[in-house]
Protein backbone atom coordinates (compact mmCIF):
# COMPACT_ATOMS: atom_id res chain seq x y z
CA UNK A 1 0.00 0.00 0.00
CA UNK A 2 1.03 3.45 -0.96
CA UNK A 3 2.13 5.34 2.34
CA UNK A 4 0.70 9.06 2.71
CA UNK A 5 4.32 10.25 2.22
CA UNK A 6 5.17 8.52 -0.67
CA UNK A 7 5.85 11.10 -3.96
CA UNK A 8 4.96 10.00 -7.26
CA UNK A 9 5.20 11.31 -10.83
CA UNK A 10 3.95 10.18 -14.38
CA UNK A 11 6.41 7.22 -15.48
CA UNK A 12 8.50 8.85 -18.14
CA UNK A 13 7.89 6.19 -21.06
CA UNK A 14 4.26 7.72 -20.10
CA UNK A 15 2.36 10.03 -22.72
CA UNK A 16 -0.65 12.07 -22.04
CA UNK A 17 -3.48 14.83 -22.44
CA UNK A 18 -6.32 16.27 -21.12
CA UNK A 19 -8.93 16.71 -23.26
CA UNK A 20 -12.05 18.78 -22.31
CA UNK A 21 -11.17 18.19 -19.12
CA UNK A 22 -10.40 14.83 -18.46
CA UNK A 23 -6.62 13.42 -18.60
CA UNK A 24 -6.13 10.41 -21.46
CA UNK A 25 -3.05 8.05 -20.55
CA UNK A 26 -1.40 6.07 -23.58
CA UNK A 27 -0.37 2.52 -21.74
CA UNK A 28 3.21 1.96 -23.35
CA UNK A 29 3.14 -1.31 -21.79
CA UNK A 30 -0.17 -2.56 -22.92
CA UNK A 31 -0.53 0.16 -26.46
CA UNK A 32 -3.77 1.60 -25.17
CA UNK A 33 -5.44 4.49 -24.45
CA UNK A 34 -7.33 5.25 -20.91
CA UNK A 35 -9.38 7.98 -19.97
CA UNK A 36 -9.86 9.25 -16.50
CA UNK A 37 -13.00 10.40 -14.65
CA UNK A 38 -12.62 13.54 -13.20
CA UNK A 39 -11.79 12.71 -10.00
CA UNK A 40 -9.06 10.38 -11.83
CA UNK A 41 -8.10 13.26 -13.82
CA UNK A 42 -7.27 15.93 -10.73
CA UNK A 43 -5.71 13.10 -8.82
CA UNK A 44 -3.15 12.77 -11.71
CA UNK A 45 -2.35 16.21 -12.89
CA UNK A 46 -1.48 16.28 -8.91
CA UNK A 47 1.44 13.77 -9.37
CA UNK A 48 4.20 15.85 -9.50
CA UNK A 49 6.27 14.81 -7.18
CA UNK A 50 4.55 15.59 -4.07
CA UNK A 51 3.23 13.18 -1.32
CA UNK A 52 0.08 11.37 -1.29
CA UNK A 53 -0.83 13.21 1.84
CA UNK A 54 -0.69 16.48 -0.53
CA UNK A 55 -2.44 15.40 -3.01
CA UNK A 56 -5.08 13.78 -1.14
CA UNK A 57 -5.47 17.67 0.95
CA UNK A 58 -6.35 19.01 -2.47
CA UNK A 59 -8.89 16.26 -3.47
CA UNK A 60 -10.63 16.83 -0.30
CA UNK A 61 -11.37 20.39 -0.97
CA UNK A 62 -12.17 20.11 -4.12
CA UNK A 63 -14.58 17.21 -4.10
CA UNK A 64 -15.50 18.03 -0.29
CA UNK A 65 -14.75 14.43 1.03
CA UNK A 66 -12.92 14.07 4.44
CA UNK A 67 -8.77 13.92 4.29
CA UNK A 68 -8.73 10.69 5.55
CA UNK A 69 -11.50 9.64 2.14
CA UNK A 70 -9.65 11.36 -0.11
CA UNK A 71 -6.28 9.74 1.16
CA UNK A 72 -7.73 6.55 0.24
CA UNK A 73 -8.97 7.54 -2.59
CA UNK A 74 -5.23 8.72 -3.98
CA UNK A 75 -3.63 5.51 -2.29
CA UNK A 76 -5.94 3.42 -4.06
CA UNK A 77 -5.58 5.29 -7.10
CA UNK A 78 -1.57 5.42 -7.35
CA UNK A 79 -1.29 1.75 -6.54
CA UNK A 80 -3.01 0.50 -9.28
CA UNK A 81 -1.12 2.63 -11.42
CA UNK A 82 1.82 1.92 -10.03
CA UNK A 83 1.01 -1.92 -10.37
CA UNK A 84 0.37 -0.81 -14.46
CA UNK A 85 3.55 1.02 -14.55
CA UNK A 86 2.02 4.31 -15.35
CA UNK A 87 3.48 6.12 -12.13
CA UNK A 88 6.86 5.74 -10.87
CA UNK A 89 8.22 6.95 -6.76
CA UNK A 90 10.23 9.63 -6.55
CA UNK A 91 12.48 10.53 -3.77
CA UNK A 92 10.59 11.09 -0.76
CA UNK A 93 11.32 15.27 0.53
CA UNK A 94 13.74 15.14 3.82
Amino acid sequence: MVSAEHCFKPAPAVAYRTIGGRVVIVDPGQNKMISLNQTGSVIWEALDGRSAQSVATDIAATFDVTDEEALADVQTFITELAGKGLVVRVKDPA
